[in-house]
């Protein structure tokens, strides 16, 4: 069996070049986690994981202003390679619609979810369900889920369902109806 050390050798920190900047710091996260390392350590190794437009903003901001700590470096990269430009980055968390079929909606909520802390279960749960289209929402309410993977799982089994259809169907003869 593989010692904990000749494990880690085995995972890589993946390159950031400047695309899906939430992602790379979550990765990067579970990367520092897993490996158990300080926040010195975590900048050394950021600073070769780095690539093109990234590593050049990283050399020039080391010169300037070096980095202090792990959330310094997160703050500051977030500010230079976030496509959107939010004062609160839990805006789109808080935000979040499904306006497409459930497996997309459940991805763009888990990627919302990580870019985002201090939120309860309890409350990760609510934006869930009443982020879904009133019908799903109305369907996953009557399958009595406990808790968001519970939620998860019946809506992604309840959108095909001829109960989803009816429910679906009844709903907007109510919207024209009115």
């Amino acid at each position: 069996m593989d010692s904990r050390e000749s494990v880690l050798r085995k995972i890589e920190l993946p390159i950031f070049s400047g695309e899906d900047v939430y992602g790379w710091i979550a990765l990067a996260e579970r990367f520092f986690r897993i490996g158990g390392y300080g926040e010195l350590m975590e900048i050394e190794l950021v600073s070769v994981s780095l690539s093109g437009d990234v590593l050049s903003w990283f050399n020039s901001e080391i010169l300037q202003s070096p980095f202090v700590s792990w959330n310094d470096f997160k703050v500051r990269l977030i500010a230079r390679f976030s496509r959107v430009k939010l004062r609160d980055p839990s805006q789109p968390f808080f935000a979040v619609q499904q306006t497409g079929t459930v497996a997309e909606y459940i991805h763009h909520f888990e990627d919302l979810s990580t870019q985002v802390v201090g939120v309860t279960d309890t409350q990760r749960e609510g934006i869930f369900m009443n982020s879904l289209t009133p019908e799903m929402r109305e369907v996953v309410t009557m399958c009595k889920p406990i808790d968001l993977p519970d939620m998860i799982s019946t809506a992604y089994q309840m959108e095909s369902s001829s109960l989803y259809s009816v429910v679906q169907r009844e709903m907007k003869n109510k919207m024209f109806a009115s």
